[in-house]
């Protein structure tokens, strides 16, 4: 599996490159500072020469991106670079750009278009697309939840999960999982296991996910022309709404209350989702 190097301090912007990239097929692994970087110090098992592909944010709070990227090339000229930047400004951007940077993408970026742009550069192989480990996938998913309940508890605030099951199917899911990363907000996480979509929705409730349904299967309507929600198997949990035990969320039982999305959800790691 082909392997993608995110360089980036924003906790946010690394999770939501890791579920575009892994969904899509590649390996992600990640870097918080330049400095890792520089030192080739990211990861335990990999090193710089290992990476297929690297995406660097430009405005780190250790060392300025430009830095980290100069000591790419001097490394491993080879490597190619997409520089990640949310300035108006280009002269940075530009000086990567003469020095080899293979490409550059302005943040906020639209899912569809980051993935367009790694794959020019790194296209799969036949079957590589199909690579994810379902049950690494779905333990991800289980740490989130824990994630969003705690901060759901914290803020008091609702929070919706939705599972889309296209079993039976014949669709693109692909191109149904990345029409639902563009439509849907940062804050919004989206999961792309097996025959299912799975959605997160913090500081959403019933009426609030009814407004994102209808949103989705319009744009899933440009993608897929035939798909209808009467072919799909739908599942939606709402916290606190469905807790049916209000002492788990006053104690702050997280994995009991976890354990209840996941049955309602129908979703465990045994099943074949």
């Amino acid at each position: 599996m082909k392997k993608i190097l995110v360089i980036d301090d924003s906790g946010l912007i690394r999770l939501q490159l890791n579920q575009i990239l892994k969904n899509a097929g590649y390996e992600v692994l990640e870097a918080v500072t330049g400095e890792q970087v520089i030192n080739d110090t990211f990861h335990r098992d990999y090193s710089l020469k290992d990476m297929d592909l690297i995406i660097l944010d430009l405005y780190l709070e250790d060392i300025h991106g430009l830095e980290v990227f100069k000591s790419i090339v001097y490394k491993y000229p080879n490597i190619p670079v997409i520089i990640l930047t949310g300035e108006s400004k280009k002269e940075n951007v530009l000086k990567c750009i003469e020095m080899g940077a293979k490409d550059y993408i302005v943040k906020p970026f639209k899912g569809k278009e980051l993935l367009s742009r790694v794959r020019k550069i790194l296209p799969l192989d036949i079957g590589e697309d199909t690579g994810n480990n379902l049950e690494e996938d779905i333990t991800k998913f289980y740490n989130v939840i824990i994630n969003e309940i705690d901060r759901a508890i914290r803020a008091k605030s609702p929070l919706a999960f939705v599972r889309y099951r296209f079993k039976g199917i014949n669709i693109n899911l692909e191109k149904i999982y990345m029409g639902t990363v563009e439509e849907l907000r940062e804050i919004d996480q989206t999961f792309k296991m097996g025959n299912d979509i799975l959605l997160m929705l913090p500081f959403t409730d019933k009426e609030g996910e009814v407004v994102v349904s209808h949103k989705l299967l319009e744009a899933w309507k440009e993608v897929e022309k035939e798909i209808n929600v009467d072919q799909m198997d739908i599942k939606k949990v709402f916290f606190p709404d469905d807790i049916e035990d209000s002492k788990l969320i006053e104690n702050y039982q997280k994995d009991e209350i976890k354990n209840i999305i996941i049955k309602k959800l129908n979703l465990n790691s045994k099943s074949k989702v």
